[in-house]
Protein backbone atom coordinates (compact mmCIF):
# COMPACT_ATOMS: atom_id res chain seq x y z
CA UNK A 1 0.00 0.00 0.00
CA UNK A 2 1.64 3.30 -0.80
CA UNK A 3 1.35 6.96 -0.27
CA UNK A 4 -0.57 6.19 3.27
CA UNK A 5 -2.01 8.99 5.50
CA UNK A 6 -4.26 9.24 8.18
CA UNK A 7 -5.54 11.85 10.47
CA UNK A 8 -7.98 12.13 13.68
CA UNK A 9 -10.56 13.73 14.44
CA UNK A 10 -11.92 13.57 18.31
CA UNK A 11 -14.85 15.00 20.22
CA UNK A 12 -15.39 13.77 23.89
CA UNK A 13 -17.98 13.21 26.34
CA UNK A 14 -18.53 13.18 29.70
CA UNK A 15 -20.46 9.97 30.05
CA UNK A 16 -18.48 6.39 29.71
CA UNK A 17 -18.61 4.06 27.53
CA UNK A 18 -18.58 1.59 29.86
CA UNK A 19 -22.36 2.44 30.78
CA UNK A 20 -23.48 1.89 27.82
CA UNK A 21 -22.06 -1.98 27.60
CA UNK A 22 -19.69 -1.20 24.45
CA UNK A 23 -16.55 -1.46 26.24
CA UNK A 24 -14.40 -0.73 22.86
CA UNK A 25 -15.84 -0.62 19.59
CA UNK A 26 -14.27 0.50 16.17
CA UNK A 27 -16.44 0.93 13.16
CA UNK A 28 -14.48 0.16 10.35
CA UNK A 29 -15.65 1.34 6.88
CA UNK A 30 -14.08 0.85 3.16
CA UNK A 31 -14.99 3.66 0.40
CA UNK A 32 -13.48 4.68 -2.83
CA UNK A 33 -15.14 7.61 -4.46
CA UNK A 34 -17.85 7.96 -1.73
CA UNK A 35 -18.33 12.34 -1.36
CA UNK A 36 -21.78 12.34 -1.79
CA UNK A 37 -23.20 9.13 0.52
CA UNK A 38 -20.69 9.83 2.93
CA UNK A 39 -22.16 12.47 4.68
CA UNK A 40 -25.47 10.66 5.31
CA UNK A 41 -23.63 7.46 6.48
CA UNK A 42 -21.69 9.32 9.08
CA UNK A 43 -25.19 11.17 10.20
CA UNK A 44 -26.39 7.66 11.29
CA UNK A 45 -23.60 6.30 13.11
CA UNK A 46 -23.71 9.91 14.95
CA UNK A 47 -27.00 9.64 15.98
CA UNK A 48 -27.01 6.12 17.92
CA UNK A 49 -29.15 5.40 20.60
CA UNK A 50 -29.97 2.62 22.87
CA UNK A 51 -33.11 0.69 22.92
CA UNK A 52 -34.32 2.70 25.52
CA UNK A 53 -34.11 5.93 23.53
CA UNK A 54 -31.10 7.28 25.21
CA UNK A 55 -28.64 8.68 23.34
CA UNK A 56 -25.29 6.89 22.85
CA UNK A 57 -22.20 9.25 23.52
CA UNK A 58 -19.62 9.64 20.99
CA UNK A 59 -16.74 8.70 23.50
CA UNK A 60 -18.71 4.99 23.15
CA UNK A 61 -17.05 4.16 19.15
CA UNK A 62 -14.76 4.80 16.80
CA UNK A 63 -14.80 5.08 13.49
CA UNK A 64 -11.91 4.24 11.19
CA UNK A 65 -12.55 5.65 7.14
CA UNK A 66 -10.11 3.67 4.54
CA UNK A 67 -10.74 6.35 1.47
CA UNK A 68 -9.50 3.64 -1.04
CA UNK A 69 -7.84 4.64 -4.35
CA UNK A 70 -10.55 7.69 -4.33
CA UNK A 71 -10.85 10.16 -7.46
CA UNK A 72 -12.98 12.76 -5.84
CA UNK A 73 -12.67 14.47 -2.14
CA UNK A 74 -14.22 11.09 0.15
CA UNK A 75 -11.63 11.90 2.50
CA UNK A 76 -12.11 15.54 2.93
CA UNK A 77 -15.50 15.23 3.28
CA UNK A 78 -15.54 12.95 5.45
CA UNK A 79 -13.07 15.28 7.77
CA UNK A 80 -15.28 18.01 7.49
CA UNK A 81 -18.31 16.14 8.16
CA UNK A 82 -16.94 14.10 11.53
CA UNK A 83 -16.08 17.44 12.68
CA UNK A 84 -19.40 18.98 12.42
CA UNK A 85 -20.63 15.67 13.83
CA UNK A 86 -18.89 15.29 17.22
CA UNK A 87 -18.15 11.58 15.25
CA UNK A 88 -14.42 10.26 16.80
CA UNK A 89 -13.25 9.80 12.89
CA UNK A 90 -9.91 8.28 11.94
CA UNK A 91 -9.33 8.93 8.33
CA UNK A 92 -6.73 6.41 6.45
CA UNK A 93 -5.91 7.77 2.94
CA UNK A 94 -4.21 5.20 0.60
CA UNK A 95 -3.23 5.31 -3.14
CA UNK A 96 -2.62 1.92 -3.73
CA UNK A 97 -1.80 -1.00 -6.05
CA UNK A 98 -4.04 -3.69 -6.80
CA UNK A 99 -3.35 -5.21 -3.45
CA UNK A 100 -6.31 -3.40 -1.80
CA UNK A 101 -8.24 -1.78 -5.20
CA UNK A 102 -10.51 -4.58 -4.41
CA UNK A 103 -13.96 -3.68 -1.75
CA UNK A 104 -12.88 -6.79 -0.06
CA UNK A 105 -9.13 -6.75 0.20
CA UNK A 106 -9.70 -2.90 1.40
CA UNK A 107 -12.34 -3.99 3.96
CA UNK A 108 -9.35 -6.60 5.04
CA UNK A 109 -7.11 -3.37 5.20
CA UNK A 110 -9.19 -1.26 7.67
CA UNK A 111 -10.66 -4.35 9.92
CA UNK A 112 -6.76 -4.98 9.98
CA UNK A 113 -6.41 -1.40 11.56
CA UNK A 114 -9.07 -1.62 13.78
CA UNK A 115 -7.82 -4.82 15.08
CA UNK A 116 -4.55 -3.45 15.40
CA UNK A 117 -5.42 0.08 17.78
CA UNK A 118 -7.66 -2.00 19.62
CA UNK A 119 -4.50 -4.00 20.58
CA UNK A 120 -2.61 -1.68 21.00
CA UNK A 121 -4.77 0.59 23.59
CA UNK A 122 -4.94 -3.01 25.68
CA UNK A 123 -8.78 -3.03 24.49
CA UNK A 124 -8.41 -7.29 24.06
CA UNK A 125 -12.06 -7.32 24.99
CA UNK A 126 -13.23 -5.09 21.78
CA UNK A 127 -15.75 -5.44 18.99
CA UNK A 128 -14.93 -4.47 15.47
CA UNK A 129 -18.01 -3.05 13.24
CA UNK A 130 -17.83 -2.84 9.72
CA UNK A 131 -20.51 -1.16 6.87
CA UNK A 132 -20.36 0.80 3.76
CA UNK A 133 -19.86 4.17 3.10
CA UNK A 134 -23.35 3.73 0.69
CA UNK A 135 -25.04 2.41 3.62
CA UNK A 136 -27.13 4.09 6.20
CA UNK A 137 -27.72 2.22 9.64
CA UNK A 138 -30.26 2.10 12.04
CA UNK A 139 -30.48 4.59 15.21
CA UNK A 140 -30.03 1.54 16.87
CA UNK A 141 -27.65 -0.43 15.18
CA UNK A 142 -24.95 0.30 17.63
CA UNK A 143 -26.93 -0.67 20.68
CA UNK A 144 -28.59 -3.96 18.85
CA UNK A 145 -25.44 -5.40 18.00
CA UNK A 146 -24.05 -5.22 21.54
CA UNK A 147 -26.90 -7.30 22.92
CA UNK A 148 -26.31 -9.84 20.62
CA UNK A 149 -22.98 -9.79 21.71
CA UNK A 150 -24.02 -9.85 25.29
CA UNK A 151 -25.99 -13.00 24.43
CA UNK A 152 -23.25 -15.56 23.32
CA UNK A 153 -22.62 -14.11 19.72
CA UNK A 154 -19.07 -14.13 18.44
CA UNK A 155 -19.87 -12.86 14.87
CA UNK A 156 -23.62 -10.66 14.54
CA UNK A 157 -24.46 -10.23 10.51
CA UNK A 158 -27.24 -7.53 10.32
CA UNK A 159 -30.18 -7.70 8.20
CA UNK A 160 -29.99 -5.11 5.02
CA UNK A 161 -32.61 -3.21 3.58
CA UNK A 162 -33.34 -1.10 0.22
CA UNK A 163 -32.51 2.79 0.69
CA UNK A 164 -36.32 3.71 0.65
CA UNK A 165 -36.27 6.50 -1.23
CA UNK A 166 -34.35 4.83 -4.38
CA UNK A 167 -35.94 1.91 -3.91
CA UNK A 168 -39.30 3.60 -4.57
CA UNK A 169 -37.82 5.25 -7.67
CA UNK A 170 -37.12 2.44 -9.12
CA UNK A 171 -40.58 1.90 -10.80
CA UNK A 172 -43.55 -0.23 -9.74
CA UNK A 173 -42.30 -3.50 -11.27
CA UNK A 174 -39.18 -3.16 -9.91
CA UNK A 175 -40.52 -2.78 -6.44
CA UNK A 176 -43.05 -5.83 -6.98
CA UNK A 177 -40.62 -7.83 -7.79
CA UNK A 178 -38.49 -7.29 -4.16
CA UNK A 179 -41.62 -7.36 -2.66
CA UNK A 180 -41.62 -10.96 -3.99
CA UNK A 181 -38.59 -11.64 -3.46
CA UNK A 182 -38.10 -10.43 -0.03
CA UNK A 183 -41.33 -12.52 1.19
CA UNK A 184 -39.78 -15.67 -0.24
CA UNK A 185 -36.44 -15.34 1.29
CA UNK A 186 -38.16 -14.76 4.75
CA UNK A 187 -40.26 -18.32 3.85
CA UNK A 188 -36.49 -19.93 2.99
CA UNK A 189 -35.26 -18.33 6.19
CA UNK A 190 -37.94 -20.11 8.34
CA UNK A 191 -37.70 -23.15 6.67
CA UNK A 192 -34.19 -23.69 7.16
CA UNK A 193 -34.54 -22.31 10.48
CA UNK A 194 -37.05 -25.12 11.70
CA UNK A 195 -35.61 -28.01 9.80
CA UNK A 196 -31.97 -27.38 10.62
CA UNK A 197 -31.78 -25.04 13.51
CA UNK A 198 -28.96 -23.64 15.22
CA UNK A 199 -29.90 -22.71 18.74
CA UNK A 200 -27.30 -19.83 18.94
CA UNK A 201 -29.04 -18.19 16.08
CA UNK A 202 -32.99 -18.72 16.40
CA UNK A 203 -35.64 -17.73 14.56
CA UNK A 204 -36.65 -14.70 13.26
CA UNK A 205 -32.97 -14.44 11.64
CA UNK A 206 -32.08 -14.54 8.10
CA UNK A 207 -29.79 -16.25 5.64
CA UNK A 208 -27.16 -13.10 4.96
CA UNK A 209 -23.57 -12.54 5.90
CA UNK A 210 -23.54 -8.97 4.35
CA UNK A 211 -20.33 -6.51 4.84
CA UNK A 212 -22.67 -3.86 4.74
CA UNK A 213 -23.51 -4.78 8.94
CA UNK A 214 -21.04 -7.02 9.95
CA UNK A 215 -19.37 -7.16 13.32
CA UNK A 216 -17.38 -9.73 15.26
CA UNK A 217 -15.33 -9.55 18.90
CA UNK A 218 -11.49 -8.74 18.51
CA UNK A 219 -10.74 -12.32 19.89
CA UNK A 220 -12.91 -13.86 17.64
CA UNK A 221 -11.03 -11.84 14.41
CA UNK A 222 -7.46 -12.58 15.76
CA UNK A 223 -8.56 -16.79 16.31
CA UNK A 224 -9.78 -17.07 12.70
CA UNK A 225 -6.73 -14.74 11.70
CA UNK A 226 -8.54 -11.92 10.37
CA UNK A 227 -10.93 -11.03 7.50
CA UNK A 228 -10.16 -13.84 4.85
CA UNK A 229 -8.23 -11.97 1.90
CA UNK A 230 -10.73 -12.16 -0.98
CA UNK A 231 -11.40 -9.74 -3.81
CA UNK A 232 -15.00 -10.35 -2.97
CA UNK A 233 -16.85 -12.65 -0.62
CA UNK A 234 -14.76 -12.15 2.21
CA UNK A 235 -18.11 -11.39 4.12
CA UNK A 236 -19.44 -14.33 4.04
CA UNK A 237 -15.88 -16.18 4.26
CA UNK A 238 -15.53 -14.53 7.43
CA UNK A 239 -18.73 -16.29 9.22
CA UNK A 240 -17.76 -19.29 7.72
CA UNK A 241 -14.05 -18.77 9.33
CA UNK A 242 -16.34 -17.95 12.43
CA UNK A 243 -18.60 -21.30 12.48
CA UNK A 244 -15.40 -23.34 11.64
CA UNK A 245 -13.76 -21.91 14.62
CA UNK A 246 -16.40 -22.97 16.78
CA UNK A 247 -17.59 -19.62 17.06
CA UNK A 248 -21.33 -18.25 17.23
CA UNK A 249 -23.00 -16.15 13.95
CA UNK A 250 -26.15 -14.19 14.67
CA UNK A 251 -27.85 -13.60 12.02
CA UNK A 252 -30.07 -10.91 13.58
CA UNK A 253 -33.04 -9.16 12.21
CA UNK A 254 -32.63 -6.30 15.10
CA UNK A 255 -29.50 -5.11 13.77
CA UNK A 256 -30.44 -3.12 10.45
CA UNK A 257 -28.68 -0.87 7.68
CA UNK A 258 -30.53 0.23 4.52
CA UNK A 259 -28.06 -0.01 1.39
CA UNK A 260 -27.75 1.69 -2.00
CA UNK A 261 -30.05 0.70 -4.96
CA UNK A 262 -27.86 2.36 -7.22
CA UNK A 263 -27.36 0.83 -10.72
CA UNK A 264 -23.58 2.12 -11.49
CA UNK A 265 -21.66 0.03 -8.76
CA UNK A 266 -18.07 0.63 -8.40
CA UNK A 267 -17.57 -3.61 -9.06
CA UNK A 268 -18.03 -5.62 -12.15
CA UNK A 269 -20.72 -8.42 -11.60
CA UNK A 270 -21.61 -7.09 -8.38
CA UNK A 271 -24.88 -6.33 -6.41
CA UNK A 272 -25.41 -3.06 -9.11
CA UNK A 273 -24.98 -4.94 -12.07
CA UNK A 274 -27.39 -7.85 -10.52
CA UNK A 275 -30.28 -4.85 -10.20
CA UNK A 276 -29.32 -3.27 -13.49
CA UNK A 277 -30.35 -6.29 -15.13
CA UNK A 278 -33.20 -6.88 -12.97
CA UNK A 279 -34.61 -3.30 -13.56
CA UNK A 280 -34.33 -3.76 -17.42
CA UNK A 281 -35.99 -7.29 -17.46
CA UNK A 282 -37.89 -7.46 -14.51
CA UNK A 283 -38.61 -11.14 -14.83
CA UNK A 284 -34.90 -12.08 -15.02
CA UNK A 285 -34.15 -15.01 -12.87
CA UNK A 286 -34.28 -14.31 -9.20
CA UNK A 287 -31.54 -15.37 -6.25
CA UNK A 288 -29.72 -18.80 -7.00
CA UNK A 289 -31.10 -19.78 -3.93
CA UNK A 290 -34.61 -18.72 -4.44
CA UNK A 291 -35.50 -22.37 -5.97
CA UNK A 292 -39.01 -24.23 -5.73
CA UNK A 293 -40.31 -25.06 -2.05
CA UNK A 294 -39.66 -28.43 -2.57
CA UNK A 295 -36.37 -28.21 -3.58
CA UNK A 296 -35.62 -25.81 -0.52
CA UNK A 297 -37.53 -28.06 1.67
CA UNK A 298 -35.36 -31.02 0.64
CA UNK A 299 -31.90 -29.38 1.31
CA UNK A 300 -33.08 -27.60 4.70
CA UNK A 301 -34.17 -31.51 5.22
CA UNK A 302 -31.55 -33.17 4.48
CA UNK A 303 -28.71 -30.44 5.83
CA UNK A 304 -30.87 -30.96 9.59
CA UNK A 305 -30.66 -34.93 9.27
CA UNK A 306 -27.07 -34.40 8.62
CA UNK A 307 -26.01 -32.12 10.74
CA UNK A 308 -27.88 -33.80 13.51
CA UNK A 309 -26.20 -36.98 12.86
CA UNK A 310 -22.51 -35.21 12.98
CA UNK A 311 -23.31 -34.03 16.54
CA UNK A 312 -23.97 -37.88 17.60
CA UNK A 313 -21.52 -38.82 15.66
CA UNK A 314 -23.47 -40.87 13.44
CA UNK A 315 -22.75 -39.97 10.09
CA UNK A 316 -21.17 -42.55 9.01
CA UNK A 317 -24.08 -44.75 9.77
CA UNK A 318 -26.70 -41.86 7.85
CA UNK A 319 -29.46 -43.60 6.07
CA UNK A 320 -29.47 -39.81 3.96
CA UNK A 321 -26.01 -39.24 3.48
CA UNK A 322 -25.94 -42.72 1.90
CA UNK A 323 -28.98 -41.67 -0.04
CA UNK A 324 -27.19 -39.64 -1.98
CA UNK A 325 -25.29 -41.89 -3.87
CA UNK A 326 -21.85 -40.94 -3.67
CA UNK A 327 -18.86 -42.75 -5.18
CA UNK A 328 -16.63 -44.35 -2.42
CA UNK A 329 -13.95 -42.09 -2.73
CA UNK A 330 -16.07 -38.64 -2.00
CA UNK A 331 -17.45 -40.22 0.65
CA UNK A 332 -14.37 -40.54 2.64
CA UNK A 333 -13.02 -37.26 1.89
CA UNK A 334 -16.45 -35.88 2.87
CA UNK A 335 -16.53 -37.70 5.92
CA UNK A 336 -12.28 -36.40 6.77
CA UNK A 337 -13.49 -32.89 6.24
CA UNK A 338 -16.23 -33.86 8.74
CA UNK A 339 -13.33 -35.13 11.11
CA UNK A 340 -11.70 -31.86 10.83
CA UNK A 341 -14.63 -30.27 13.05
CA UNK A 342 -16.40 -28.10 10.18
CA UNK A 343 -20.13 -29.22 9.21
CA UNK A 344 -20.58 -25.96 6.96
CA UNK A 345 -17.62 -26.54 4.97
CA UNK A 346 -18.77 -30.36 5.06
CA UNK A 347 -22.02 -29.55 3.88
CA UNK A 348 -20.54 -26.79 1.14
CA UNK A 349 -18.14 -30.29 -0.15
CA UNK A 350 -21.02 -32.35 0.05
CA UNK A 351 -23.26 -29.58 -2.42
CA UNK A 352 -20.74 -29.40 -4.61
CA UNK A 353 -20.22 -32.77 -5.37
CA UNK A 354 -24.18 -33.85 -5.41
CA UNK A 355 -26.00 -32.52 -8.54
CA UNK A 356 -29.17 -32.91 -6.55
CA UNK A 357 -28.16 -30.29 -3.73
CA UNK A 358 -26.60 -27.69 -6.22
CA UNK A 359 -28.13 -24.67 -7.01
CA UNK A 360 -29.93 -25.50 -10.75
CA UNK A 361 -33.21 -23.86 -11.41
CA UNK A 362 -33.79 -20.07 -9.69
CA UNK A 363 -36.97 -18.72 -10.44
CA UNK A 364 -38.18 -15.97 -11.69
CA UNK A 365 -40.40 -13.30 -10.01
CA UNK A 366 -43.49 -14.52 -12.49
CA UNK A 367 -43.43 -17.69 -9.79
CA UNK A 368 -43.00 -16.85 -6.76
CA UNK A 369 -46.46 -16.38 -5.97
CA UNK A 370 -47.23 -20.25 -6.49
CA UNK A 371 -44.02 -20.93 -4.25
CA UNK A 372 -44.87 -18.69 -1.83
CA UNK A 373 -48.08 -20.32 -1.54
CA UNK A 374 -46.62 -23.43 -1.32
CA UNK A 375 -44.19 -23.14 1.53
CA UNK A 376 -46.86 -21.11 3.56
CA UNK A 377 -48.74 -24.01 3.53
CA UNK A 378 -45.72 -25.82 4.64
CA UNK A 379 -44.83 -23.60 7.17
CA UNK A 380 -48.47 -23.70 9.03
CA UNK A 381 -47.80 -27.63 9.39
CA UNK A 382 -44.04 -26.83 10.82
CA UNK A 383 -45.17 -24.46 13.08
CA UNK A 384 -47.14 -27.01 14.86
CA UNK A 385 -45.25 -29.44 14.98
CA UNK A 386 -42.96 -30.26 18.46
CA UNK A 387 -40.03 -31.99 16.20
CA UNK A 388 -40.59 -30.36 12.51
CA UNK A 389 -37.78 -32.53 11.35
CA UNK A 390 -38.91 -35.40 12.02
CA UNK A 391 -42.91 -34.55 10.60
CA UNK A 392 -41.67 -33.28 7.59
CA UNK A 393 -39.90 -36.68 6.76
CA UNK A 394 -42.70 -38.72 5.36
CA UNK A 395 -43.04 -35.68 2.48
CA UNK A 396 -39.75 -35.69 1.09
CA UNK A 397 -39.94 -39.21 -0.83
CA UNK A 398 -40.38 -37.36 -3.73
CA UNK A 399 -41.47 -34.18 -5.91
CA UNK A 400 -45.02 -35.42 -6.22
CA UNK A 401 -45.37 -36.92 -2.68
CA UNK A 402 -44.90 -33.41 -1.57
CA UNK A 403 -47.17 -31.89 -3.66
CA UNK A 404 -49.28 -34.95 -2.81
CA UNK A 405 -49.00 -34.07 1.36
CA UNK A 406 -49.50 -30.56 0.96
CA UNK A 407 -52.37 -31.02 -1.15
CA UNK A 408 -53.76 -33.09 1.70
CA UNK A 409 -53.00 -30.18 4.31
CA UNK A 410 -56.16 -27.99 2.67
CA UNK A 411 -58.14 -31.04 3.10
Amino acid sequence: MNNVRSSSFVVSASSSREKFGALSTIIAIPACDEEDRISDCFAALSIQRDTAGRRIPPDAYRVLLFANNCRDETAEKARQVAANMSLHVDVLEASSTDLCSAAGLARKIAMDRAADRLEREGLTNGMILTTDADSVVAPTWLATTWREFALGADCVAGYIDANPGEFSGLGMDFRHRGFLEEHYHAVVAEIFALLDPRPHDPWPNHQVSSGASLAITLQMYRMIGGLPSRPTGEDSALALAVECAGGKVRHSMDVCVSTSCRLDGRAAGGAADAMKLRHAVVDTQCDDELESAFTITRKAWIKGHLRRASEIGFMEESAILRGLDLPSGEMAALLRTLQQGCFEIFWQQLCAVNSSLQYRNPLRPSMLPAEIARAEALLQFLRAQPYPLEAIDFFMEDGVTFEARLHSLHE
